[in-house]
């Protein structure tokens, strides 16, 4: 672990790349649909910073976005396959140090995640955050993990929001993310599976699961954010609560 920024070169052959700014801590990787998507200057829905956080305080939390590529404009065969590097145009702007102004794109939810861990640890944190919103859970789970729960959950089920193919978001993000070393993963899931159910409980395995064999790294944390209480939705949150 390093709190100090630290210059890091690589070398192979007769080229040298080197880094600066790099520090040694824990990263999460962020997931999820619009919950988690939100930043601080979303317009639909903006969230509020509370006057007792300093943004600018906290140097150590670094955040990189994994921006959701457009399926209907990509070949068959790599929507439909997990990848093992990220297309272009989805790193746009590498780690971004928090201070005052660059933490309003980052994910809220993360944010303030990271902020009580930064304090509280003392140590470096690092959002990961790949996300897109109006996702629902079948297009995060690895096809290896639908085998595992197919006995469970139709597989029609898990199919995403615009098309009859499920893993699109894993295959085309989660994947490509797979070489870093994280801590462990929080996940907020909206409102796109509210109608699923006792089901939901398979899903969530689903993708617990898959996300931890693709890692590699045992069975690391992973936190998730409940749908809250909503009168005119009674109906159907809370058993996917439950779930």
């Amino acid at each position: 672990m390093s709190k100090e920024s630290q210059e890091m070169t690589v070398s192979a052959g007769g080229e040298k790349l080197v880094r600066k700014g790099v520090l040694v801590g824990d990263v999460w990787l962020c997931g999820g649909q619009s919950n988690m998507e939100m930043t601080f200057k979303t317009n639909r829905l903006p969230c509020d910073m509370p006057d007792v956080v300093k943004p600018g305080e906290v140097p150590m939390i670094r955040h990189l976005k994994v921006a959701p590529v457009k399926t209907n404009k990509l070949p068959k065969e790599v929507i439909e396959n997990p990848q093992e590097r990220f297309l272009p145009g989805q790193l746009k702007s590498g780690w971004t140090i928090c201070d005052t102004e660059s933490y309003k794109a980052f994910t809220a939810t993360g944010f303030f995640f990271a902020y009580t861990l930064a304090k509280e640890l003392d140590v470096p944190i690092g959002l990961l955050n790949i996300t897109q919103g109006n996702t629902r859970i079948g297009s995060w789970v690895s096809p290896e993990s639908i085998a595992m729960v197919e006995h469970k959950v139709p597989r029609e089920s898990l199919r995403a929001v615009y098309s009859k193919t499920p893993c699109t978001n894993y295959n085309t993000q989660i994947s490509p993310a797979a070489g870093y070393a994280i801590k462990g993963a929080i996940w907020s899931q909206g409102e796109a599976n509210r109608k699923d159910g006792d089901e939901y409980v398979w899903k969530v395995t689903a993708l617990i699961e898959g996300w931890r064999k693709k890692w590699g790294q045992g069975k690391f944390p992973f936190y998730y954010v409940q749908l809250p209480s909503d009168e005119a939705k009674r109906a159907w949150w809370p058993p996917i609560r439950e779930a």
